[in-house]
C-alpha cells in the first residue's frame, strides 16, 4: 500500500509540474515557421470602448400606429382590452401579455392618472433633453398597464423637493402639444393641480 501511495504521489507531482511548464509561451520551430502558443492562464484579455450610432426606419404595425394617430390628430389616448382578463393595456399591445388573448376593443384612458415611479434625470445622455428632467410611469385612469412620460411644470433645481411632488401616487394628468408629430414627446404629465395652457415642446 506504501509504494502505491507513493507511486500515485509521484505522478501528481509530475503532472503539476507540466502544468506549471504549461503556464510559460512555449517556442518551437515549425519547419520554416515560428509557433508561440500561450497559455490562456496568461493570456492578456483587451477590452475596447466602441459606440454606435445607427439611424434606421421600421414600420409601427397597426397597433401602434393607430395609437401614434390619435395622439397626432385628435390629442386622445388609447388602450386596448383583452377580452378575456378585461384589463386595458396602455400602450396597446395586439394581444394580451398574460393571456395571450387577441385585444379587440379600444378604450380611451385618461388624461388623468397616478404615478408609479419616476426618476429624475442630472446627466446628459445622447438625443435625449438637456438635464434635470424628470421621467415616469403614469397609470392613467381606466387604464391596467402604465405609460412612461416625462414630467413638466416642475422645478427640478433640487432633486429633493422635486421627488417630494412626484412621490409615488400624486395625481397629473396629461398635456398635448400643440403641434404633433405622432410621436412619443408629443404629451407629457404635469401635476394635477397645476392649470397651465398647452404649449410646445421647448
Amino acid at each position: 500500500m506504501g509504494a502505491r501511495r507513493r507511486a500515485s504521489a509521484a505522478r501528481r507531482e509530475d503532472r503539476g509540474r507540466q502544468r506549471k511548464r504549461r503556464r510559460s509561451p512555449i517556442f518551437r520551430n515549425d519547419g520554416h515557421r515560428s509557433v508561440i502558443t500561450w497559455s490562456a492562464s496568461i493570456m492578456e484579455l483587451l477590452t475596447r470602448r466602441e459606440s454606435w450610432n445607427i439611424g434606421y426606419e421600421h414600420a409601427l404595425g397597426e397597433t401602434a400606429s393607430w395609437f401614434f394617430v390619435q395622439i397626432r390628430d385628435h390629442a386622445k389616448i388609447y388602450g386596448r382590452r383583452c377580452p378575456k382578463s378585461g384589463r386595458v393595456l396602455v400602450p396597446p399591445r395586439s394581444f394580451s401579455d398574460q393571456t395571450l388573448e387577441p385585444t379587440t376593443e379600444w378604450v380611451e384612458v385618461g388624461p388623468g392618472g397616478r404615478i408609479e415611479t419616476f426618476t429624475i434625470v442630472c446627466e446628459p445622455f445622447k438625443t435625449l433633453p438637456d438635464p434635470p428632467y424628470a421621467f415616469g410611469y403614469v397609470l392613467l385612469d381606466h387604464a391596467d398597464t402604465a405609460l412612461g412620460g416625462y414630467f413638466r411644470g416642475i422645478d427640478l433645481s433640487d432633486p429633493s423637493k422635486a421627488a417630494e411632488k412626484l412621490k409615488i401616487g400624486t395625481r397629473v394628468v396629461t398635456r398635448f402639444a400643440e403641434r404633433r408629430t405622432g410621436d412619443v414627446l408629443d404629451f407629457w404629465f404635469e401635476l394635477e393641480s397645476v392649470e397651465r395652457a398647452t404649449v410646445g415642446w421647448q
